[in-house]
């Protein structure tokens, strides 16, 4: 099933009660135009399906593969395990047909017993608890949704009075040019790169919590700001003309930092299907934004042989995507 939809998710699945109805507690919700949207529809007959029988369970809610939706929606009832240390199995809704590495691991370095509910088998269960959640995707984000976060971050920081983080988009995602003038300025300060398709979780969560200044592109591996335990600032590079209001959300129920969102979106050409772009920002504004703000002197200065190279790149990247998708529409029509 795919998870990133330009129209509302709908899925099936759920948490039935004795009469076969679906338990409101554990619907899935997001916000769209403005508007709370239930995700789930109800099987027509879910004692139809194998199950399992279990004692006492948690209900953790559904597990996405993608990292952000994962990071937002996967870990929303996590604070109540957390908090209350329980120590029973948490049971867990697929999306999609396995679960991705970095989520076991993420449940491991937790403690949480995982189980897995795929489309062919179900769980009965004689007493579950259902946490109620305490995010809502690109809706509010309550203080204790940090909670499991948090408890993480604390195994992993290692304090320091300048640790300066670049989060890159990375490999195998669409690419954003003008990020490369951007992070060379950022290194040529002392900041570090941070790869999210190359670095372990591990990795990951010790350099967001123990970073002081952070700065990065607006995506998923951004979301790892829940871990953050030292930071003063944190700058959000937006590549297009609006932000997920998650973002924003998260930083008020951490309430640790100053953010900033830079919105540099440059992109002259449609972005290819997808989310494969190629996306343009305004790495020049963007580094006035970023010195305005502290990150970068504010004497700084691009070079324009930077900015004639990331857009002669965007140019050909754009062009070699236009050519593939022609070719395929023209193989279709055959």
């Amino acid at each position: 099933m795919k998870v990133l939809s330009l129209v509302p998710l709908k899925m099936f699945g759920g948490v039935y009660g004795p009469m076969g109805t679906v338990i409101p507690a554990s619907r899935l919700q997001r916000v769209a135009g403005g508007a709370s949207r239930e995700c789930v529809e109800s099987y027509a007959d879910p004692s139809a399906f194998e199950l399992v029988e279990c004692g006492e369970a948690a209900y953790g809610g559904y597990l996405f593969p993608h990292f952000g939706h994962f990071m937002v929606e996967s870990t929303t009832r996590l604070w109540w395990i957390v908090q209350n240390q329980y120590q029973g199995p948490v049971i867990f809704q697929m999306i999609g047909g396995s679960v991705p590495q970095f989520a076991r691991k993420f449940f491991s370095l937790l403690g949480i017993d995982a189980r897995f509910v795929d489309a062919r088998t179900g769980f009965r269960v004689r007493s579950l608890i259902i946490p109620a959640v305490a995010a809502v995707e690109r809706g509010t984000v309550h203080e204790a949704f940090v909670t499991p976060f948090q408890h993480l971050a604390k195994s992993f920081e290692t304090p320091s009075q300048s640790r300066r983080i670049f989060v890159s988009r990375g490999q195998g995602v669409g690419a954003v040019f003008g990020e490369g003038t951007v992070q060379k300025a950022l290194q040529s300060e002392g900041f570090e790169v941070l790869d999210p398709t190359q670095a372990t979780l591990e990795e990951q969560v010790a350099a967001f919590a123990s970073a002081t200044e952070i700065v990065g592109s607006v995506g998923s591996a951004m979301h790892n700001v829940v871990y953050c335990r030292n930071a003063r600032r944190i700058a959000y590079i937006s590549r297009s003309l609006a932000v997920s209001p998650t973002f924003p959300a998260i930083d008020g129920a951490l309430n640790s930092y100053d953010s900033y969102y830079i919105y540099a979106a440059l992109s002259p050409l449609p972005v290819h299907s997808g989310l494969r772009g190629p996306y343009l920002i305004d790495s020049e504004n963007c580094c006035k934004g970023l010195a305005s703000a502290g990150f970068i002197p504010a004497n700084f200065r691009v070079d324009p042989r930077d900015l004639v190279d990331e857009r002669d790149l965007y140019m050909a990247e754009w062009c070699r995507l236009q050519s593939s998708a022609t070719e395929r529409a023209g193989s279709v029509m055959q």
